[in-house]
């Protein structure tokens, strides 16, 4: 009797269908983790942003405003208060000494932009609700203001039917809550 060295075209021909059952299996579950973990990443992005606006408002002593960018990619992105524009487009961060929202370059102070970003993955949706719409703004002691002129809101963040949500109180803290569905 001869000694084998290698496998027959039968044990390969059942291994790759085992491998393929096995990956058919898994890949609904993958496609699931990875969406949770694009939800969660730009959860605590969003989350971290609004917090380093408002730390950086209190160490500063002037306001700081969040707003929806334009195009976050250019040299001097600017912000916008078109509502065909989104959240998931892109954000900016600035010291906004003379509170109007917008990024000034012209006049005696200029206002200094401190951040720029965005988180953009297919299906992902940033709801801002009414308050927070075009702008977060924190003031020197901590508190915050939206662009429809109450103290505190909410940012939802939907990515295929799972969510999770951030609230912002009128002192300017965040808490960020898991939704059972969005």
């Amino acid at each position: 009797m001869r000694a084998s060295n290698g496998i027959t075209l039968i044990e390969l021909l059942v291994a790759m269908a085992v491998l393929a059952v096995v990956a058919a299996l898994g890949a609904p579950a993958m496609q699931g983790f990875v969406r949770t973990s694009q939800l969660r990443g730009a959860t605590n992005e969003v989350a971290y942003l609004l917090a380093y606006a408002r730390s950086e408002a209190i160490k500063r002593g002037h306001p700081v405003t969040v707003c929806k960018a334009l195009d976050v990619a250019a040299e001097a992105p600017e912000c916008t208060t078109n509502a065909a524009n989104s959240w998931q487009g892109g954000w900016m961060a600035f010291v906004d000494f003379n509170e109007d929202g917008i990024p000034n370059t012209q006049g005696t102070r200029s206002d200094v932009r401190l951040r720029v970003g965005q988180v953009n993955y297919a299906g992902l949706q940033i709801d801002p609700g009414t308050n927070f719409r075009d702008f977060v703004r924190y003031l020197p002691m901590g508190g915050s203001q939206g662009s429809g002129g109450q103290a505190g809101g909410l940012f939802t963040i939907c990515n295929h039917g799972k969510g999770r949500r951030i609230d912002i109180g009128n002192t300017g803290h965040t808490t960020v809550k898991e939704l059972a569905t969005c």
